[in-house]
C-alpha cells in the first residue's frame, strides 16, 4: 500500500527513507477475516479499529477512500492495542515494528 503524505511546504523539506517494514492487519483468532490469506481495504472497511498513533497515516488513507471508518480509540500502548484485539474489541494496522 503506498500511503500519500501531505506537507503544505513540502517543496522546503527533504525526505530521506530510515526504514522499510511491512504491514501487519491484527486480527482476533475467532475474527471472520483472521484466516483469509490475503485482505483488502475493502474487507476492512466495516470492522472497528483501535489505532496506534504511529500508524495514523493509513487510516487517513482509508478515511479518503471510504469517507468513514470506526476507529473505537487511538493509543501509543502497543500493549493495550494486542490486548483489545485478543478481546475482540477490534482490529488494528500495526507494523511489524509494533510486534516485536
Amino acid at each position: 500500500m503506498i500511503l500519500k503524505y501531505r506537507f503544505s511546504n513540502s517543496n522546503l523539506l527533504h525526505f530521506n527513507t530510515l526504514f522499510k517494514g511491512r504491514m501487519y492487519v491484527c486480527v482476533n483468532k475467532d475474527s471472520s477475516i483472521a484466516y483469509k490469506e490475503t485482505e483488502t481495504l475493502e474487507d476492512l472497511k466495516d470492522q472497528k479499529f483501535i489505532m496506534h498513533r504511529i500508524t495514523k497515516p493509513i487510516y487517513m488513507d482509508m478515511v479518503e477512500r471510504f469517507g468513514h471508518i470506526k476507529i473505537l480509540f487511538e493509543t501509543n500502548n502497543t500493549e493495550t492495542i494486542k490486548k483489545a484485539i485478543a478481546e475482540g474489541i477490534g482490529i488494528s494496522c500495526m507494523s511489524e515494528f509494533n510486534l516485536i
